[in-house]
């Protein structure tokens, strides 16, 4: 994805419209300088199938300060496996 508004399209056409009882958590592997490691999971109902899904996944995240100090991420990529259970 690209842009913030195809991250707010994925958002509101596969998540919202498509999954509940979603649980998500992580794991910080490392940080240095303006880049970061994590592991995260995440489970939901996946409503189209009416099943659970579980998702493991790695992501590496590349951030940039803003004119006013704060960060916001400009590169984000990420690794998953996924599982109907």
């Amino acid at each position: 994805l690209k842009g913030l508004g195809a991250l707010k399209s994925y958002f509101r056409d596969r998540v919202m419209e498509h999954q509940r009882d979603i649980t998500y958590d992580f794991e910080l592997w490392g940080v240095r300088d303006n880049q970061l490691m994590a592991r995260w999971t995440a489970a939901f109902t996946w409503l189209p199938i009416n099943g659970n899904i579980e998702m493991d996944g790695v992501c590496n995240v590349l951030f940039a300060r803003r004119e006013d100090g704060g960060l916001i991420c400009v590169e984000y990529n990420e690794w998953f496996d996924q599982t109907e259970v």
